[in-house]
């Protein structure tokens, strides 16, 4: 309840405002109380993909398509394979770079399942203790799940602030467990968070070592309520989803990374830097090794 209770307090609220700062939340947020509208927006525990939302979002968006053509991609979403590469196709699918064969139009057609360009038309929605059966006999809990569009795209892991040791046994848990048992979940979320509301972690789903999480905003340690809501900030959540997510192959093996903080700041202003009108160069100075 110590980290659980205030991030749910600081996503619901419209926004924040830091001086020149502001973060966009405003979140729907459904509580472990609220079971009985999780399940009106999905048939079974068994169900990654929140289809009520899906299918009024994903219209919405992509108003060319039948419903049997959002019926087509819904069901491709949830065979996709249940490892890394099913998660590659389907951070893809979040960037807009799949697509499905438009039968109208005669032609295959790329489809957006966030609209990255204007975030008020993208649905967000947070559930408490989301629970996911993988099968008959394995189930697990996960502390939080952000949905975009009714899409499972990242989840945080709560741990006692009072335990030393328990973003460690946090971190075993999702490596040992959650891409285990929750599979078929995961194949579909692209990170996660790992906060003892101290601490502020996080990192891609299908992460290789404990060294693939990374201190989000160091500068804002000890301001747990500024961490939840800049991090989360609805455009930064959805820049951070589709452009700092990388896919690579490293010695014959698919490999996922994330940006760190230092190299997402120096992305953007590099983008910022070449928007100015008569400047031509730019420098980035870093320490040796830092990336």
């Amino acid at each position: 309840n110590a980290v659980q209770k205030p991030t749910l307090t600081y996503l619901a609220q419209e926004k924040a405002q830091y001086g020149e700062e502001s973060y966009l939340l405003s979140y729907e947020i459904i509580t472990k109380h609220q079971k009985d509208k999780l399940n009106q927006l999905r048939t079974t525990e068994k169900d990654a993909i929140l289809k009520k939302i899906f299918f009024e979002k994903i219209k919405e968006l992509n108003p060319f398509l039948s419903d049997s053509e959002v019926e087509k991609l819904y069901n491709e979403l949830n065979q996709l394979s249940a490892n890394i590469s099913g998660n590659q196709t389907a951070w893809e699918y979040l960037k807009g770079l799949r697509g499905i064969d438009v039968e109208a139009e005669k032609r295959h057609r790329n489809v957006k399942l966030i609209d990255r360009e204007n975030i008020e038309n993208n649905h967000f929605l947070v559930v408490e203790e989301f629970e996911f059966q993988q099968d008959e006999n394995t189930k697990i809990r996960l502390d939080m799940v952000l949905f975009i569009n009714g899409i499972p795209v990242l989840f945080q892991e709560n741990k006692n602030p009072q335990d030393e040791n328990a973003l460690t046994v946090g971190y075993r848990q999702i490596k040992q467990r959650y891409e285990i048992e929750g599979k078929d979940l995961l194949k579909l979320i692209q990170a996660f968070v790992l906060t003892n509301n101290h601490w502020f972690l996080y990192g891609p789903t299908w992460f290789s070592s404990y060294k693939d999480l990374y201190n989000y905003r160091e500068e804002k340690v000890g301001n747990f309520k500024k961490l939840v809501e800049s991090f989360y900030d609805k455009k930064r959540i959805v820049k951070f989803l589709t452009d700092y997510i990388l896919f690579v192959e490293k010695d014959g093996q698919l490999q996922k990374v994330v940006l760190k903080p230092h190299q997402i700041e120096a992305v953007e202003r590099i983008v910022q830097r070449a928007g100015e009108e008569g400047k031509l160069r730019g420098l980035i100075w870093h320490a040796q090794g830092s990336g």
